[in-house]
């Protein structure tokens, strides 16, 4: 029986992330149901601390009293959803984190998500981590829709190219999931076939979970409709929430703090109810990029609302999503100085009059199959 190990960012406060990899054990479990599938609980100890100085924040004590219930959330599912390794790494040292798994799987899956990001700061993880593995015995390695977005690759100098370029050229499948990823390999010297696979959330069978029950207790009412809202922009916020309570519909901030809201769910969902909800809604306006993907699983009407201003030059993540599945009118940057508040919510409005189904189920569909084909792959290594 083969030991198949997941390395992702599995350890975070962020729905989509912990999605993405519930997706992928399930995914790896169903279609190889003779392995013993788990995901190994390594987490870059400048992460741990972050996650740490959160849930201990002083400043604000009622926000931090709620992080601490989403912290409680987030790690029953984890461990409801998830095997978890019973070894728990957490280190800014590479050397140990690898000699922690070495020879200890047949595959180790890295991926998805951000975890090939370089970033710089005293909060950042180092580089290299485990994530890029390396010497790691006769383990056969596998890159599935990793990303390194955001990555400034151009600023790296010599040393850090010739190293990107040694880890990822040792992989036995590489995939990733955008565009940049694949020019920063490309970039460093990285010559081995590169596939760009869909974000693992795609092959996730989803069924929303009954949550009217626990939606009834917070006080919502189910026959009214719902907006959803993940937005940092408070005009924006502000404006959305004027314009729709008074059109009646119940205002719901989702994944973090808004206090342009009637119903803050922030500390109340876990990942799995978070996108159960999303079903549910009248329209999502969304920043983020699984909030996007969720919508569409769930055929349930979305506007996009890009916060993310430090690409650069490079497409941000959701751009892309949509352009690929020709919906980037449903797209607006906060940084679009000549589009103003009264024109995203008469383009919400439009969107929840004339919800294009089908055009999302083909590309539902198309993103599904490239998935699982490439999963399908690891059962020959």
């Amino acid at each position: 029986m083969k030991k198949i190990g997941i390395l992702t960012y599995h350890n975070v406060q962020n729905e989509g992330a912990l999605l993405q990899v519930i997706s992928t054990y399930r995914a790896l479990k169903r279609l190889f149901p003779n392995a013993d599938v788990e995901v190994i609980d390594y987490t870059p100890l400048s992460t741990f601390v972050s996650l740490i100085r959160g849930r201990l924040s002083l400043r604000h004590i009622g926000r931090a009293i709620a992080y601490n219930r989403r912290h409680y959330l987030f790690k029953k599912c984890r461990e409801n959803n998830l095997n978890l390794s019973r070894k728990c790494i957490v280190t800014n040292s590479y050397l140990h984190a690898i000699k922690s798994i070495k020879d200890q799987f047949d595959i180790i899956v890295v991926g998805s998500d951000e975890v090939w990001k370089i970033e710089k700061g005293k909060r950042a993880r180092p580089f290299p981590n485990l994530y890029w593995l390396g010497e790691i015995g006769d383990t056969k390695k596998v890159a599935y829709a990793a990303s390194a977005n955001k990555t400034a690759y151009r600023e790296n100098d010599d040393d850090k190219k010739s190293l990107i370029k040694k880890y990822l050229s040792s992989f036995d499948l590489l995939s990733v999931r955008d565009t940049h990823t694949i020019e920063m390999a490309e970039y460093s010297g990285v010559t081995n076939k590169i596939e760009k696979i869909p974000d693992p959330t795609f092959v996730l069978n989803f069924k929303p979970l009954d949550v009217k029950s626990k939606l009834r207790r917070i006080g919502l009412c189910l026959n009214k409709p719902m907006v959803g809202i993940t937005l940092f922009d408070s005009e924006i916020s502000c404006a959305l929430y004027q314009y729709y309570s008074a059109k009646g519909y119940q205002v719901l901030g989702l994944s973090f703090y808004n206090e342009h809201c009637d119903f803050n769910m922030y500390d109340k969902l876990d990942p799995l109810e978070w996108a159960s909800l999303i079903s549910m809604l009248t329209v999502f306006v969304t920043n983020r990029f699984h909030g996007v993907i969720f919508s569409m699983k769930t055929d349930t009407p979305f506007y996009c609302i890009d916060e993310t201003n430090n690409y650069g030059k490079y497409e941000s993540k959701i751009e892309r999503l949509l352009k690929d599945c020709n919906l980037y009118n449903d797209y607006y940057s906060v940084y679009d100085k000549d589009l103003h508040v009264g024109d995203v919510i008469s383009r919400i409005d439009r969107i929840i009059d004339k919800h294009n189904t089908e055009q999302i189920k083909s590309f539902l569909d198309n993103n599904r199959n490239d998935g699982i084909q490439f999963l399908k792959k690891i059962g020959s290594l």
